[in-house]
């Protein structure tokens, strides 16, 4: 969505950041990335998926059934495609420069116990925008979509609702 927007910002109506954020990797970032490949292409792609999704949630008491079916997906995922994507994220540019130039509205839907894109982390990039929608959701990790769907659901209503009408 940030390098759409960057690229045809004309034909944005709006932009939704769910568990994400806008900044490019710093050199720590970069240096676990870089220990995540390495890992991967060792493991392969199970016992990587086994290991790195339950973290994701924040109360893996409660979510077993959803950390069972988002690992099964993962473990369907190419090595290849996990590694390239991987790539992609510790290679990606800032784009602060792009949201702070949109004058669509941009939904950030957060995870408070998000480990991942830690919370102080999502906090600074929501003044950078014109027209910010924020969605802090209380005791979720970085899977909102599985830990509270229903607050997700709505924060995107809310972004077509202002993108729209």
């Amino acid at each position: 969505g940030l390098a759409f927007g960057k690229l045809y910002q004309e034909k944005l109506l709006g932009l939704g950041l769910i568990h994400s954020n806008i900044f490019a990797d710093t050199e720590d970032r970069i240096h676990t990335r870089n220990k995540t490949l390495n890992f991967l292409e060792r493991i392969g792609i199970e016992r990587f998926i086994n290991i790195f999704v339950p973290p994701l949630f924040f109360n893996k008491n409660t979510q077993q059934k959803n950390i069972e079916q988002v690992i099964e997906m993962g473990v369907k995922t190419s090595l290849h495609t996990t590694l390239e994507v991987t790539k992609a994220m510790r290679d990606r540019p800032s784009y602060e420069d792009v949201v702070q130039k949109l004058q669509v509205p941009i939904l950030f839907v957060v995870g408070k116990e998000d480990t991942t894109v830690p919370y102080e982390i999502s906090q600074q990039q929501f003044h950078l925008t014109q027209k910010s929608i924020i969605e802090t959701l209380e005791d979720v990790g970085h899977m909102g979509i599985y830990e509270n769907p229903t607050r997700v659901d709505s924060a995107i209503k809310k972004l077509l609702s202002s993108s729209f009408f």
